[in-house]
């Protein structure tokens, strides 16, 4: 049962590397209309290790949601938050009164095929974005230097200095040990590209045990209208489960929902309102 008789409680998952933190913008926007919860940072704990399609971590996340007693809930997950998102309604039907994705698009038919072959294979670290991530530069002498460097990458191009700023601070931490206040990243970059690698290829086999149990739950995207990812995966699998009106461009990147927080909100206040 709900913990309140009002509107669900939002649940949000974040990205793969950018912890919950890094969204407050959009969040604070979110608890303006709503109860929000967000799960602080996935992975980084050996209980819940990083694997293939993310078992685990769809436990760590249901563990969560199930401790904090507020469901069912109104899950909202970014990209990785939205995959685990939608694999955790479907183990704990329960736990859910609506999943919305942002720029999570369904991997399905050859892709999903090749995706999984590929996996198997030292390939994966050919082609999947892991290959970046382990070498991300991990040690910054403050904060000042980190966002500077953050300032410069084209990945944050479209991030206001507020955004670009939450970002840092979440995403870093300080060194252990070190006296010189030096910083490293918060979210390790072999948890990072491990998460990469382990992208689940089986998500649409998900949404129809997801259907055949909860045939009336709200399922919506929303998704950048330049998202490389969008882009390269494509919608066709999204449409065969969520309904076209559910399908929703906003104005952005694959990063849409910390370059544009406001728009981001918009657009999900737009969709719970139709609900």
């Amino acid at each position: 049962m709900s913990a309140s008789a009002g509107p669900p409680c939002i649940a949000f998952a974040h990205a793969n590397s950018y912890p919950a933190a890094s969204y407050a913008p959009l969040l604070d926007l979110l608890r303006a209309e709503r109860e929000v919860i967000a799960f602080p940072r996935f992975g980084h704990d050996p209980r819940f290790p990083v694997t293939h399609r993310w078992p685990h971590l769809v436990d760590q996340y249901r563990q969560w949601l199930e401790q904090q007693g507020r469901g069912p809930y109104l899950l909202i997950g970014h990209s990785l938050g939205g995959f685990l998102s939608l694999m955790v309604a479907e183990r704990a039907p329960e736990l859910a009164a609506g999943v919305i994705l942002l720029d999570s698009p369904i991997i399905g038919g050859w892709k999903a095929v090749l995706l999984g072959t590929v996996q198997r294979t030292p390939l994966v670290w050919k082609f999947s974005p892991a290959r970046f991530a382990k070498v991300r530069r991990n040690h910054f002498p403050s904060l000042d230097e980190a966002f500077a460097h953050y300032r410069g990458k084209a990945v944050f191009r479209d991030f206001s200095d507020q955004a670009l700023w939450h970002y840092v601070r979440a995403g870093t931490e300080p060194t252990p040990d070190a006296t010189d206040g030096s910083l490293r990243l918060a979210f390790d970059r072999m948890e990072e590209a491990r998460i990469y690698n382990g992208l689940p290829d089986h998500i649409p086999r998900v949404l129809k045990r997801l259907k055949a149990k909860r045939p009336d739950l709200p399922l919506a995207l929303l998704y950048g209208t330049r998202s490389a990812e969008a882009k390269t995966v494509g919608l066709a699998h999204s449409r065969r489960f969520i309904p076209a009106d559910r399908i929703i461009p906003v104005d952005g990147t694959h990063l849409f929902p910390l370059e544009r927080p406001d728009a981001t909100a918009a657009a999900l206040a737009h969709l719970w309102a139709g609900a």
